[in-house]
C-alpha cells in the first residue's frame, strides 16, 4: 500500500485494499477510558452573536485521546477547550491529571505551547453518542 503520510508522494496513487477489513464508526458505550492525550492543536476563534455563552473572538484548543486499553483500546475520543476565565477549571484538571504539572506546583499563570508535556494518561468519560 502506498505510504500516504509522504509529503512528496505523487498527486494520485493506488491503495489496495484486498486485505483490509472495513472498521466500525460507532461511538463507544458511555463510560470512562484510561486514555492518552495523543493531540492538541488550535481551534478557530468563537464566531460569538446574542446568544453566545462565550465572546466573540474566545480561542480555544481541540484535544484528541486515544483509549490506552480494554476492548476499545486505540479508538479515539474528542474534545473542544474554550480559553475563558469560566471554563478554565476543565484546562487546570486535564494538565494536573496528565501529569504536566502537580496539583502543588500549579503556575498562576501559564503560556500554553503545542510543546508542553502533556503526554500522560488521563481519565476521560464518553458520552456514547457520536456527533455529527
Amino acid at each position: 500500500m502506498t505510504d500516504t503520510t509522504d509529503t512528496n508522494a505523487p498527486d494520485d496513487f493506488t491503495l489496495d485494499f484486498s486485505d483490509v477489513k472495513a472498521t466500525s464508526f460507532d461511538a463507544i458505550p458511555r463510560g470512562w477510558y484510561l486514555c492518552e492525550i495523543t493531540g492538541a492543536s488550535d481551534s478557530n476563534p468563537t464566531k460569538g452573536g446574542p446568544d453566545a455563552k462565550l465572546p466573540a473572538g474566545t480561542l480555544g484548543t481541540n484535544w484528541e485521546f486515544t483509549v490506552a486499553e480494554g476492548e476499545f483500546e486505540n479508538r479515539k475520543l474528542w474534545t473542544n477547550h474554550w480559553h475563558h476565565r469560566s471554563t478554565l477549571g476543565f484546562m487546570k484538571t486535564l494538565l494536573i491529571e496528565s501529569g504536566a504539572y502537580s496539583k502543588d506546583e500549579f503556575p498562576n499563570e501559564l503560556d500554553i505551547d503545542e510543546g508542553d508535556d502533556t503526554d500522560g494518561n488521563v481519565t476521560v468519560a464518553a458520552d456514547g453518542e457520536a456527533k455529527k
